[in-house]
């Protein structure tokens, strides 16, 4: 289901903007709006109606005065008002208005430009989003809201969003779309691509990471990190089939729920956007369905509900109401708001049970008065099958504590940890679990971090001279791990058996690719290529996705690549010599320029993608973060039984002018076998999810081929 969404998000992208998609016309509900109308007579009878978090509101006739062909008019409520006069239909959203804001609760929220937001002077916020941020208008309310209730008339909105974008994006583009604007405020909002995509959470909170870091370094700028909204593509489908289970709804939470350790980290705020949208129903369906309020039939009929048609339309892109609420949420955390709080307080802990691992989630009752209800356990989609012993029932008086045991079926083993999904779930060591509460014909979704009680391997990543490899534990201590000799890429499991369980992890390592000083004649014969260190991609352990291992060929031998380096003066030479039958396969290679230290780290990359075509060409095209017109090269010849493959790529792709000074070059090398059964994707270093830097391996220029390191990652 996950590529259906996919297609549809990513096809958006030259399809929409919102200069050729003219937004709503909004309105305090304490202010008359003048709407141009339709009509030859000085007054005309109308019907004004909306559509408000509750539903349609019942429709009220009224008498207007035409003044130049123009009509005032108040909103009957907040929410979207729907004015008929006569056959003709206008609709303008109506705001309550804010409270004036507390300033000393601004300047908590935005310790670094809060005082400027308050004394008038310009301010300027940065949206950055995807295809949510895109398609809806939050910030024009945002801009509108935080005007009436500081006085500020000089703020500014930028609008960095763009649909299919994760926040990988973000990073990348953070020098285009960011530093030229000079921001005082950054809305940073992803999270439906990245965990559609498959993106693993701790790349996407070191991306967030990433985009806050910036931010303060180098505007003194404050952020705000945003949930993602909820995902109602939880019904029936045209030929009466339920495309996807109805957790699918709140398939976000864990990412969601996750912002709040990066907050946390760096003192923001996050902004609830998810409960701003999640309407509780008596169960998860009835849920969805009145959230449809929030929702278009199409997301370019913004002003319109999926309540007027049917219940069908736009599951994912909320309607400006829904973008009304969203930004409320960003509000509120701005203004020190007080939001309702939760009527539960569920905390989870795991540990290890005779080598099993066992989730313990421990739900206390925060009313004053007696609750009843039953809670079901879920993991972030696609990442297990929590399994709950017992109803989940409960019936706490207040303050009270009831304890929960999960089980996790897929993991029979310790050795089961390092496959899917448990490598995904619970290896990293912090599972969180969604947990929805249905108790007074109420659903509410909670995400719950469910950290291990016990020691850990230090996760992260080091470069490494030998063989020899100290892994470091989180109470100081070390276990050492031997890469086995003369292998250029594996992957070890380890454990270590402790007191009160096992720690458990995964060591990945690679070994540094070499690029030698010299050039090439692209002819693909590769004579020029001799006393050259050959790094390999085809090897099981790297045939993965982001899913984990996963292996269509018949044998390593049906697509198995060498290649290696070498570094010219205006640019540097690739070759590959590739075992099997490769010309339907194509390939993508991602550069990463920064210095050492900086490499493995979330931040702007480069790539390049090729494919084999007739007249033994190599077609090459370039990434998006490339400057325009560089010139890629070139060919490939067929052997008996292998394919020879050489290019050539200008130091203008990766905007240097050289091969780097401090002479290391990250780099991911991403190749897509095609066979009868499917795609392999082999991947040099990668885990599956190429889009992020911090997993890249090296190339380093030297002519010493004997004493490479490894690059080794801890996971």
């Amino acid at each position: 289901m996950n590529k259906i969404i996919l297609v549809v998000m990513f096809l958006s992208i030259n399809i929409f903007s919102k200069e050729n998609n003219p937004l709503p016309i909004y309105t305090f509900t304490d202010e008359p709006v003048s709407i141009s109308v339709l009509a030859t007579k000085k007054k005309v009878d109308a019907v004004i109606s909306a559509i408000t978090t509750d539903g349609i509101k019942k429709a009220q006739e009224c008498s207007l005065d035409v003044n130049d062909n123009k009509v005032s008019i108040k909103a009957i409520a907040e929410g979207i008002n729907i004015l008929k006069i006569g056959d003709e239909e206008y609709r303008f959203t109506a705001i309550n208005p804010p409270k004036k804001t507390d300033n000393s609760n601004v300047l908590k929220s935005l310790p670094f430009k809060g005082k400027k937001l308050l004394s008038g002077e310009r301010f300027t916020i940065v949206a950055m989003g995807d295809s949510v941020t895109a398609t809806g208008d939050y910030e024009t309310i945002l801009k509108m809201m935080l005007e009436r209730a500081t006085g500020n008339k000089n703020i500014i909105i930028l609008d960095k969003s763009y649909p299919g974008r994760s926040i990988d994006a973000a990073v990348r583009f953070y020098d285009k779309d960011v530093i030229p604007n000079n921001p005082d405020l950054g809305l940073i909002m992803y999270g439906l691509n990245d965990q559609a995509c498959r993106c693993p959470l701790d790349g996407y909170l070191e991306q967030c990471e990433f985009l806050v870091q910036r931010l303060k370094t180098d505007f003194q700028a404050d952020s705000i990190l945003m949930e993602p909204t909820p995902h109602i593509n939880i019904f029936k489908n045209s030929k009466g089939a339920i495309s996807t289970p109805p957790e699918y709804a709140f398939r976000t939470i864990g990412f969601a729920t996750a912002l709040s350790s990066v907050a946390e980290k760096y003192n923001i705020p996050v902004a609830k956007t998810f409960n701003a949208l999640w309407i509780p129903g008596k169960d998860i369906s009835d849920s969805a369905k009145k959230m449809m309020v929030f929702y278009p039939p199409h997301f370019r009929k913004q002003t319109e509900s999926m309540l007027e048609h049917d219940l069908k339309g736009d599951t994912i892109h909320p309607n400006v109401l829904g973008h009304l609420m969203m930004a409320k949420a960003v509000f509120n955390v701005i203004c020190g708001t007080a939001s309702k709080s939760s009527d539960l307080t569920i905390t989870g802990i795991s540990k290890w049970n005779n080598e099993k691992p066992i989730t313990q989630i421990m739900v206390k009752n925060s009313t004053k008065e007696l609750r009843k209800g039953r809670i079901q356990v879920y993991s972030r989609l696609e990442c297990g099958t929590p399994k709950l012993a017992g109803n989940g029932k409960y019936k706490l008086k207040s303050g009270e504590t009831k304890t929960f045991d999960i089980e996790w079926p897929e993991v029979k083993t310790t050795e089961d940890f390092f496959e899917f999904p448990a490598v995904d779930s619970l290896a990293p060591g912090n599972p969180i679990i969604s947990v929805a509460d249905f108790s007074n014909e109420k659903t509410e979704i909670y995400g719950v971090p469910a950290p291990f009680d016990q020691v850990q391997f230090v996760r992260g990543r080091q470069v490494v001279t030998g063989n020899d490899v100290n892994i470091k534990m989180t109470d100081d201590s070390t276990l050492q791990v031997k890469i086995p000799k003369d292998s250029q890429v594996g992957r070890i499991p380890i454990m270590k058996q402790l007191k009160n369980g096992i720690a458990t992890a995964e060591l990945a390592y690679v070994k540094f690719a070499q690029a030698k000083e010299g050039k090439a004649v692209l002819d693909g014969k590769l004579n020029e290529w001799t006393n050259h260190h050959w790094s390999v991609i085809g090897e099981k352990c790297q045939a993965r996705w982001v899913e984990g291992p996963q292996d269509l060929r018949q044998s390593i031998d049906e697509c198995y690549i060498s290649w290696t380096v070498k570094a010219a003066q205006d640019g540097f030479f690739i070759a590959c010599k590739v075992k099997g039958d490769i010309e339907k396969d194509n390939f993508t290679i991602f550069f990463d320029t920064r210095n050492p230290e900086r490499l493995g780290t979330a931040g702007k990359y480069y790539w390049l993608s090729g494919k084999l075509e007739d007249d033994n060409k190599i077609i090459l095209k370039s990434g998006e973060t490339s400057p325009k017109g560089v010139k890629l090269d070139g060919k490939w010849r067929k052997n008996s039984d292998f394919y020879t493959l050489e290019m050539y790529i200008p130091y203008a792709l990766i905007e240097l002018s050289g091969w780097p000074e401090h002479k290391d070059l990250g780099l991911s090398f991403w190749w897509t076998h095609n066979n009868e059964s499917g795609k392999t994707q082999l991947q040099w270093s990668e885990d599956g999810h190429p889009w992020n830097s911090r997993w890249y391996g090296v190339v380093r220029l030297t002519e010493d081929t004997n004493n490479l390191p490894f690059v080794v990652r801890v996971k």
